[in-house]
């Protein structure tokens, strides 16, 4: 058996076999690659994209930017303020004004209504007090009731039409 050949794989049959991984990715790279061509001409078209399994979709387009809001300044003499009132005491509020914009045919605007009902209130300072100082002794001592917390219908002040 001098001179006998080696018994193995063919000569090039190892290249032949990396050769077909090597082509078998190749064509995965190329059948992406023309589904991501596709799914561009598509989506172009205002279709929705296609996908390949296993890959995000495409990212949405970013939103068009706002343009910067300037900040409000306020006219001279006034000021923005936010105030938390119960719900029966803002809609008693609403009404007033309201009722103070169809007396004056709609001539008086919002804030000089309400500037007017506050300012009213304010007078009436004196009168409040000691009704508060009544419900939050009664609060204190146990003595509290449900028109303990709402403490401006336990107002007596006098009621005018306008």
């Amino acid at each position: 058996m001098a001179g006998a050949k080696k018994l193995g794989a063919p000569k090039g049959a190892t290249e032949a076999a990396s050769a077909a991984v090597t082509a078998t990715a190749s064509t995965a790279d190329i059948e992406a690659d023309r589904i991501r061509r596709l799914s561009d001409r598509y989506a172009s078209d205002g279709q929705a994209a296609l996908s390949w399994p296993g890959t995000p979709p495409p990212a949405a387009p970013a939103p068009p930017a706002k343009p910067a809001r300037p900040p409000r300044t306020e006219p001279e003499g006034m000021t923005r303020r936010t105030y938390y009132l119960p719900t029966d005491a803002a809609d008693e509020l609403a009404a007033a004004v309201e009722r103070i914009q169809r007396a004056t045919g709609g001539q008086v605007p919002k804030h000089v209504a309400l500037g007017a009902i506050v300012m009213a209130g304010v007078t009436q300072t004196d009168a409040i007090i000691p009704h508060l100082r009544e419900a939050l002794l009664r609060r204190l001592t146990g003595e509290f009731t449900d028109e303990d917390d709402t403490p401006h219908t336990n107002v007596d002040q006098p009621h005018t039409d306008v």
